[in-house]
């Protein structure tokens, strides 16, 4: 034991969750056994971030140091075991990573707060005052107490100067900044409302993750709608002077961000170009602060090391830490009387810590929009459905459904597509799902209830297995109770997030559920039709149009007879007036009708006169020629019309059949889809027992926890139902997943397919006999290294095949070229992805880049025409450059497509991590699995496919380059106006500028489409 030469704060993790201050302290001196009580000062102790193994944090200066912490190595931390603790008690002094500094109750924590620090400083330290007390912080002491309900969390990262051997860049720095925010559950759908107080290179850093979350999932964009604001202290948006650092850093290999934090690099201007028209997009509030004082300067000492002793300079200036808004916008800066270094250490009682509270307030509760998360949507199954229609109708007038247009309305054209594209089993592969009790599937087919998960590792089969235990006759067998007199239906819906939107979302899956169930038994229509009774009277009353039985009485009134009259020929009219033929047309009904009840020929004559609508009478061809010529009458309508002439009762005929045959071909709308399947579990005429299989959970375009209320409301039926609905479906283990589903019966598939890995591989040798003798040998190796992941067998035979195929090299130098090779393939997904993109040429890395971002950022599917296409557009040099490779390709593509053919050039460029599928005759672009998807769509993905000078100049993604190519082709339809509008959002930048170039017969579209349509686009707006 020694007493503390220096003062020092340190950081003490893993203490038990159960502890307070008192026992904390207690527990500390006995633990270190070399100190008293009173030499254990806590100045915080807070829960930690790990929601997994809680437990506490403190942050602890000791008055005698005890000997074990005092020792403290190189690495600035020690551990120490502790028998009665599962985890060992970790001290540190360098704060990395994520610090609670302070503790609340769970039901009173409403916001978080994140603090960072800048260039070569100390995550903690840097924030307390100069001297040797450093018993104060005034983040961890003053802000609490004058905000309550905010969490303060530090995040410290490695920012040495001298010395460094580290390489790390500002997008390396904001990556791992992200990979911190996610880990105290930024991404997650109960994430708080959370504002960021950054110094200096902390802000570069900040600004350049918000840029990287805007452009990246769905994930990351959620992290982006929880954060309000930020309070910057002297960070530069037009770079900083430091020549000094530069000749502290000399040759090393940290020399990269120091350049790019100068003022002499254009880094900083470009982030901020980005960083602006994000922050405006997102309504993010920010407060600058800037420093009035000069800085000392760093200089060499005689003894080799460095000092702040140079000459005095402005580090950052008023109008860098300000952005300019020092003029023009003052109540959004705030001005500090100190240097640099010293601008946030205050001391106790300060009052500038009192203006940064209000700051802070401000920034936390300004009424701020986040994404609108589909769970704030609930499904509840109910017995009795609450919002029964208002409307009803007259027994009378009953409409007649056609029940197979309503079906052919609901069914999505798309809808067993994924089903279809799936792989079908290789040999015997899955055989054990049926004969291992351990799967214990073939047990709940028979007599399980509620949910059955298949999860797994990426790649490892999971969507193939369930289209085999969809497909295979045992499964039918095993679902069949033949005592309980329900109707058995299988259902299925694949997810699949490289499709359509109908096959990623939760409208789709309604579209499909319930058009199955209605194809399976085509009586439970009958059940949707108040549905469509609904939406037809709305019609009709919107349109001012009353029933044709109305309209016939006005018509015996107008020409003399009593409404009596007739009545048997009326309601004989009315039920046959959907089958009446085309040659027996209304208006030769109504005339038979009004001489069978004794209307003269004058009155007739007199009626036909009053028409001046030549209604179309063709033979139709089919019942489409009977709607065009619905169409035509209703074409020339100007209103209503009036029941008591002769055309205006025809008029208002032709009107009501339309808009009958509108509602029962038109899109169904979510809200009446949900109603719909409502209906059909809850009716009462038909006893159900539906096995629902559904594929890729995890590829649900929206939030996983609505897609998990809903499979877990579906599931539970009230006894009075007469529809009993199991579920099996598969998904990735995410952590939502193994929270919700954790009780679930249910199997990892990776864990029981080695025997399939080794079939599969097998398979996969090439069937000529240099490939069988170099490759059958290295079967176990790579069985073993794909620890259950197909995808990885796959990727890894690619290779390997293709080294067997090399001309110019004997046997004994193949086998060593392929056992090379072997060993330098990663064992990981994203790794290997990674690996592939480093072997695509310098000269292809644009267009890789190009078309993988296309794809990522599609709406729908593309077509291998207009992908060919749309990468030529994205090298052009202008606008009318652009246009003409819309429809013909430049010379350099058309000497690649003419090599390779387009399917083998788009191969090419990517490495082989586009596939290309074919649909109705169309060859259609996909990623050959879901996990690339994830893998482009990650921050890093940019800096890996470029060097870094273009990852950082490169602005444009694909909703760039899809907006364009759609707005030269389609100008303004409803995708162009989509992806300019996500363009916008995830880089920051106006698109106005690229539009502006289509000329002056367009300009005024651009003008017109930016007002109407509300795209930002900046650029115009300012």
């Amino acid at each position: 034991m020694s007493s503390s030469s220096k003062a020092k704060v340190y950081r003490l993790r893993n203490i038990p969750e159960h502890f307070d201050r008192l026992s904390a302290v207690e527990w500390l001196a006995r633990t270190f056994g070399d100190v008293s009580r009173n030499d254990v000062q806590i100045h915080s102790l807070a829960l930690s971030v790990d929601t997994w193994s809680p437990s506490k944090t403190a942050t602890v200066t000791f008055g005698k140091t005890p000997s074990i912490i005092d020792s403290i190595d190189n690495k600035r931390e020690c551990v120490i075991q502790i028998p009665e603790l599962a985890r060992p008690l970790i001290v540190d002094d360098h704060f990395q990573g994520i610090t609670p500094l302070n503790s609340m109750a769970k039901e009173a924590h409403k916001s978080d707060c994140v603090i960072i620090s800048g260039l070569a400083s100390h995550p903690f330290g840097s924030w307390q005052p100069r001297g040797s007390d450093k018993s104060f912080m005034w983040i961890r002491d003053d802000l609490p107490p004058q905000l309550p309900g905010v969490r303060f969390l530090l995040y410290g990262y490695e920012t040495n100067l001298q010395g460094s051997k580290s390489f790390q860049s500002i997008p390396d720095l904001a990556v791992s900044f992200i990979n911190g925010l996610k880990t105290i559950g930024w991404s997650s759908p109960n994430a708080k409302p959370a504002a960021l107080l950054a110094h200096s290179l902390g802000g570069v850093v900040v600004k350049q993750a918000l840029v990287m979350l805007a452009g990246s999932g769905v994930a990351e964009q959620a992290m982006l709608a929880c954060i309000k604001g930020a309070i910057f202290f002297g960070v530069p948006s037009q770079g900083m002077v430091v020549p000094d650092i530069f000749s502290m850093v000399d040759d090393q290999p940290n020399k990269a961000l120091v350049r790019d934090l100068s003022d002499e690099s254009a880094y900083i201007p470009n982030l901020d170009s980005q960083f602006d028209g994000i922050s405006y997009l997102q309504k993010l509030r920010f407060f600058w602060a800037f420093e009035t004082k000069v800085t000392r300067t760093v200089s060499k000492l005689p003894t080799g090391g460095f000092s702040r002793t140079g000459p005095e300079t402005v580090m950052v200036s008023k109008e860098s830490a300000t952005k300019g808004l020092c003029n023009c916008h003052p109540a959004l800066t705030i001005q500090i009387d100190e240097d640099h270094s010293n601008m946030v250490k205050f001391s106790t009682g300060d009052h500038r810590i009192d203006i940064l509270a209000s700051k802070l307030s401000e920034i936390l509760g300004i009424e701020h929009k986040a994404l609108r998360f589909e769970l704030t949507r609930s499904f509840t199954i109910r017995t009795h459905l609450e919002n029964e229609t208002p409307i009803r109708l007259d027994s009378r007038n009953k409409i007649k459904w056609n029940d197979r247009l309503i079906i052919n309305s609901i069914r999505a054209p798309e809808r067993d597509r994924r089903l279809e594209q799936i792989n079908t089993r290789l040999g015997h592969t899955f055989d054990w799902a049926f004969d291992n009790p351990a799967v214990n599937l073939t047990s709940w087919l028979q007599n399980g209830n509620g949910l059955f998960w298949v999860s797994g590792k990426p790649g490892s089969g999971k969507s193939t297995f369930m289209k085999y235990i969809f497909n295979d006759e045992r499964t039918a067998e095993l679902l069949h109770r033949w005592k309980s007199g329900s109707q058995l239906m299988a259902l299925s819906f694949f997810f699949h997030h490289r499709g359509t939107n109908l096959q990623k979302s939760f409208e789709g899956l309604l579209r499909s559920l319930v058009s199955q169930i209605l194809e399976k038994k085509l009586s439970l229509v009958a059940h949707l039709h108040p549905i469509l009774d609904k939406l037809y009277l709305e019609r009709i009353k919107m349109d001012d149009l009353s029933d044709l039985r109305s309209d016939l009485h006005e018509m015996f009134r107008a020409c003399g007879l009593g409404t009596d009259q007739g009545r048997g020929g009326i309601e004989g009219l009315i039920q046959r007036q959907d089958e009446i033929s085309a040659r027996r047309t209304m208006g030769t009904e109504l005339e038979t009708l009004l001489k069978q009840n004794g209307v003269n020929s004058m009155v007739l004559q007199k009626l036909l006169k009053q028409s001046e609508v030549d209604l179309p009478h063709p033979k139709p061809r089919s019942p489409l020629d009977e709607v065009e010529k619905l169409l035509a009458a209703a074409a020339l309508d100007d209103g209503p019309g009036d029941p008591t002439t002769w055309d205006g009762f025809l008029r208002r005929h032709y009107q009501r059949q339309q808009i009958k045959f509108d509602v029962q071909t038109a899109q169904w709308s979510r809200e009446n889809l949900e109603e719909a399947l409502q209906r059909l579990i809850t009716q009462r005429r038909s006893k159900l027992d539906i096995c629902l299989f559904i594929d890729a959970l995890d590829e649900y375009v929206s939030r996983p926890e609505f897609i998990v209320s809903f499979l877990q409301d579906l599931v539970q039926s009230s006894p009075q139902s007469w529809t009993r609905i199991r579920i099996i479906f598969s998904s990735r283990p995410w952590a939502i997943f193994k929270r919700e589903f954790a009780g679930c019966p249910g199997f990892q598939v990776h864990e029981y397919t080695e025997e399939d890995i080794f079939e599969f591989c097998i398979a996969k040798i090439p069937s000529n006999s240099t490939s069988t003798s170099l490759l059958e040998p290295l079967v176990t190796e790579i069985c073993t290294r794909a620890r259950g992941v197909f995808l990885w067998v796959t990727l890894v035979m690619r290779d390997l095949a293709s080294v067997t195929r090399e001309k110019g090299s004997n046997m004994e130098e193949l086998q060593k070229k392929v056992q090379k090779t072997l060993d330098s393939l990663p064992d990981e997904l994203d790794q290997y992805y990674g690996a592939i993109i480093e072997r695509i040429p310098s000269g292809f890395r644009w267009e890789a880049y190009a078309a993988l971002e296309l794809i990522c950022r599609a709406e729908d599917e593309l077509s291998l025409n207009d992908i060919v296409h749309m990468l030529d557009c994205s090298t052009a040099r202008n606008l009318e450059e652009a246009r003409v490779r819309t429809t013909k390709v430049s010379r350099i593509t058309q000497g690649y497509v003419q090599k390779y053919g387009k399917e083998g050039y788009i191969r090419m460029l990517s490495g082989g991590l586009i596939d290309i599928v074919y649909h109705d005759g169309t060859s259609q672009v996909e990623f050959m699995h879901q996990t690339i998807k994830d893998f482009v769509e990650d921050a890093q993905f940019k800096a890996l496919i470029f060097e870094k000078w273009r990852a950082n100049f490169t602005k444009e993604n694909g909703h760039c380059f899809l907006a364009k190519y759609y707005f030269l082709t389609t100008e303004f339809s409803r995708s162009c106006i989509h992806h300019a509008r996500q363009a916008e959002v995830s880089t920051g930048l106006s698109q106005f500028k690229d539009y502006a170039q289509a000329g002056p017969e367009r300009y005024y579209v651009v003008r017109l489409a930016t007002r109407v349509f509300g795209i930002l686009w900046i650029g115009a707006l300012h």
